[in-house]
């Protein structure tokens, strides 16, 4: 009796011993053992869940530094690059660099690393570390900062058929060639070219899937507008060995209205301003002041975009040209307004007939001023011009240089509103083209 007391508890201890080791208990019904079997969480005793067994089977042999190859098959990877445009951050056009928040999408086919899901709780997915398996060479071309972010901090989703997909964020800086010759109302184009540094096209195909990037997801910029972006493939040859890459071209406008309120219309406003200039009297002594502050505010809008743009001698910006222009005509309704001034305080100095028939008169006729005692008509005969300027009442000196500046000074008017008229819209039809 003391012998069999002593098996039973010997039995009972040891029952109890292995379900606390994590022994699994064998459940009667038929739904227990279904579940059991798809579950990925159940722990067993001397294994580990399905997921990790996977992840340790495909992995035992396999070299993370080693392209992968396998037997009977090409030894040539075909690599997929894609992208999504998710934000322009800034284009920086004095030193043309466009920093972009972009999300990069690579597939390519791992011959090692496929499995039967059936053999494996039915998973067909399995997410591991960057660090795990071999990651294409993959360079972002013109690139300025020195690592491509975001690269090797997110883990990769592995297919059943070894189809492998890295998908990641990234913040890139690269140099963006910048023509400014129609600024504000300019297009740019930034192209993203990304290429293999290390391997060549027989042992990595880089292709691309869409025809264009991914521009669903993108945040407006308060100055730019992503217009396009398409993709295309280039394949160079060096030594006869070819080197593919895939080109992303972002087609960036800009958005010209903030450039054309403070910017383009003040400084229009401002050369419509030297009009005035003309009209003032020369008794102000204000026509020469009010041309050179004209001058003066232009040069400063015209440092404000020199500021903003690129010191490149390749094109020469339009709105450069026309505060160029505008410069001009105010110098020169400034060297106008000085004549002006010099002829009309001469009254002591004597007028000569010469100047009174053959500058004055003329003069007179095409700027519609009345100068007493002159005939409008020159469509005489030199002996009747003889006669005339005998019978005629001719004013004294200063009142025909007064005339004289008064001509002078409509002459100016006419030749600067015709010439602002016609610059003006040739510069700004050279915009739109």
């Amino acid at each position: 009796m003391y012998i069999g007391g002593v098996c039973v508890s010997i039995y009972i201890i040891l029952y109890y011993t292995e379900i606390g080791h994590g022994k699994k208990i064998i459940s009667n019904t038929k739904d227990d053992d279904q579940s059991a079997s798809k579950s990925l969480t159940h722990f067993y005793n001397g294994t580990i869940s399905p997921l990790a067994n996977l992840s340790s089977i495909i992995f035992r042999n396999y070299d993370s530094g080693v392209q992968p190859y396998c037997p009977g098959e090409e030894e040539m990877v075909d690599l997929s690059v894609d992208l999504a445009v998710r934000q322009l951050i800034d284009l920086d056009e004095p030193y043309q660099i466009v920093t972009m928040n972009i999300w990069m999408r690579l597939g390519w086919r791992d011959c090692q690393l496929t499995w039967d899901p059936n053999e494996f709780a039915g998973i067909t997915l399995l997410r591991v570390p960057y660090s795990r398996l071999w990651i294409p060479d993959l360079v972002l071309y013109e690139r300025v900062s020195d690592e491509f972010y975001g690269l090797k901090d997110y883990p990769v989703q592995i297919h059943s058929d070894g189809l492998v997909e890295y998908n990641f964020p990234s913040t890139v800086e690269v140099v963006c060639p910048v023509d400014v010759t129609n600024f504000p109302f300019d297009t740019q184009v930034c192209p993203l070219k990304f290429s293999s540094w290390s391997y060549h096209g027989f042992h990595l195909n880089i292709t691309s899937n869409a025809m264009d990037a991914d521009l669903s997801n993108v945040k407006e910029n308060v100055e730019w507008i992503i217009k396009k972006a398409p993709s295309h493939r280039r394949v160079s040859y060096y030594q006869s060995v070819p080197y593919p890459d895939v080109t992303f071209s972002i087609f960036i406008e800009r958005k010209p209205d903030y450039h054309v309120t403070n910017i383009l219309m003040p400084s229009f406003l401002i050369t419509c301003i030297a009009i005035l200039g003309f009209l003032l009297p020369v008794d102000s002594g204000e026509k020469v002041a009010l041309e050179l502050t004209v001058m003066l505010a232009i040069s400063v809008f015209q440092l404000l975009v020199a500021d903003k743009l690129p010191p490149s001698s390749v094109s020469t910006p339009w709105i450069v040209v026309y505060f160029n222009f505008t410069l001009f005509l105010s110098g020169t309704a400034s060297l106008i307004q000085v004549i002006v001034l010099n002829l009309h305080h001469r009254g002591d100095q004597k007028m000569s007939e010469w100047i009174a028939f053959n500058v004055l008169q003329p003069l007179a006729t095409i700027t519609f001023t009345d100068v007493p005692g002159f005939t409008p008509c020159r469509c005489i005969s030199r002996q009747d011009e003889n006669m005339i300027k005998q019978e005629i009442f001719i004013p004294e000196d200063a009142q025909l240089w007064v005339l004289l500046a008064k001509c002078v000074d409509r002459l100016g008017l006419m030749l600067f509103l015709l010439t602002f008229s016609v610059g003006t819209g040739i510069i700004f039809t050279a915009f739109s083209l």
